[in-house]
């Protein structure tokens, strides 16, 4: 499977953070792989013209749009929190805020 699209990434970001505490994404990348079956070789995909991989690239988008949202809040560098707005749109089953992003 690709890397995912930072859309994707929002909502399995906000999955992995539903437990209320603080998360950064070291701390989730195993379970990212895990969910979307990615391969060594993936993990190793550049961004274009970037010299970061293409999961931090994507997972630092898709958490940007989750802050601007309102979804997750930053709690110091590289470390987040879901928000009471991302935990009533996960239990909902909404999209709202979780809607399509822009270009990546």
């Amino acid at each position: 499977m690709p890397i995912p699209d930072r859309d994707s990434l929002k909502l399995t970001i906000l999955r992995l953070s539903s437990d209320g505490f603080e998360h950064s994404r070291i701390e989730l990348t195993p379970a990212l792989v895990k969910t979307f079956g990615l391969t060594s070789v993936e993990l190793a995909e550049r961004a274009r013209n970037e010299p970061k991989f293409l999961l931090t690239q994507r997972f630092n988008y898709a958490l940007c749009d989750l802050a601007v949202e309102g979804l997750v809040e930053r709690t110091g560098p590289r470390r987040f929190r879901i928000t009471q707005r991302g935990l009533a749109a996960l239990e909902t089953g909404t999209n709202a805020g979780l809607g399509a992003s822009t270009a990546m």
